[in-house]
């Protein structure tokens, strides 16, 4: 196994070892404060990638799997806790289905970003990192959203 496989195995057995733990402590939060936190830890960590030297890689595993964890029970309950009870499936599903489109789209634009600059593409995830934690800051409402009526005038 390589050195990208064996910070990709530290990554498991940290999140394995430690994400209960840090759920405990992170629910607390106000989720305004934890998910563009953890945004901008993952930010960090991914753009760490790009600084030379096994002990960089080894801090930069380190901070993209705090972000990760702290991000994990946040961004899950989130939906759930800002959506009317009739609209609740909605809100999740739309998380996950943009979750879902990172997964998809992210890796590729990553490897052709990284084959066309490869420097750049390190600073570009930390741009694109800060900006998401920034609009994250500013997005995730402290309350649950007053849906309008349903059906018409009562």
């Amino acid at each position: 196994m390589g050195l990208y496989g064996t910070l990709v195995a530290v990554n498991g057995l940290i999140v394995i070892a430690a994400e209960i733990p840090v759920t405990r402590f992170v629910q607390h939060w106000p989720r305004r404060a934890a998910i563009p936190a953890a945004i901008a830890l993952i930010a960090a960590g991914i753009a760490g990638f790009g600084l030379p030297g096994t002990g960089a890689l080894a801090t930069a595993t380190c901070v993209w799997t705090a972000g990760e964890m702290i991000a994990a029970p946040s961004v899950a309950a989130y939906p759930t806790l800002v959506s009317g009870e009739e609209d609740r499936g909605r809100y999740g599903a739309v998380a996950s289905g943009a979750q879902g489109l990172g997964y998809a789209v992210g890796p590729a634009l990553g490897i052709a970003v990284w084959t066309w600059d490869a420097g750049s593409s390190w600073f570009g995830c930390l741009s694109l990192g800060t900006a998401a934690a920034v609009l994250a800051r500013w997005g995730v409402r402290r309350k649950r959203v007053s849906a309008p009526p349903r059906g018409g005038a009562a």
